[in-house]
């Protein structure tokens, strides 16, 4: 976490699923004690808003809400939560439908907490990625929040072309996982992107970020 933090991560997330990912809420906990000043993500298939104080309890900063898994109702109340617990939540989308609910919770929320909007680029049932998914709904995307391009940024040229497109956050993965050096590869995905906003950036983008998974 050391490493990714001096990369310039602007968050880390924490898997605490245990089903399907091993993860567990004592991960977060452990992060949350290394104290690197990097705020920590509970990354989950988060459900009811007790999650959420879970979550504050064990250190998060923010959390990942799908927006799909959740009837409207309980978006609105998984959102109140993270604005009572003082927490980011990162809406997740993946197809054109969710990212009109996005935009509906981002309007409402309107100077009520911070809101970030992803598209995931994998398959939520398959958990395959979909080629061109982030490129093809980055025009959907709401304005007025920052914008994240959910997996498939393998290579700084990734983090410069979405960049271009509109993206100011990337939340990396798998990518940092393989790579013989996380933290050198975390770097130069930041300059690429940084790079191509530089370069050529949409009127309404600023600077990118990279949020390590």
């Amino acid at each position: 976490m050391a490493a990714y933090a001096a990369a310039g991560a602007a968050a880390i997330s924490v898997i605490t699923e245990p089903s399907r990912f091993e993860g567990e809420l004592s991960h977060l906990a452990q992060a949350a004690q290394l104290a690197t000043g990097v705020p920590l993500m509970r990354k989950d298939f988060l459900v009811e808003p007790y999650q959420v104080y879970e979550a504050r309890l064990h250190g998060a900063a923010g959390v990942l809400v799908i927006l799909r898994m959740l009837e409207e109702s309980t978006q609105e109340s998984m959102l109140a939560a993270c604005e009572e617990c003082g927490l980011f939540a990162l809406l997740e989308c993946f197809d054109e439908a969710d990212l009109a609910r996005a935009a509906v919770l981002v309007h409402r929320q309107a100077g009520r907490g911070m809101l970030l909007v992803g598209i995931n680029c994998r398959d939520l049932a398959s958990l395959q990625v979909v080629p061109g998914r982030l490129d093809a709904l980055a025009p959907r995307l709401p304005e007025g929040v920052a914008r994240v391009a959910e997996s498939g940024v393998e290579s700084p040229a990734d983090a410069a072309r979405l960049s271009r497109a509109g993206y100011e956050v990337a939340l990396v993965g798998s990518a940092l996982m393989r790579a013989a050096n996380p933290a050198v590869l975390a770097r130069e995905l930041l300059e690429q992107g940084r790079a191509a906003r530089a370069a050529g950036a949409q009127p309404h983008a600023a600077q990118p970020r990279r949020m390590q998974r």
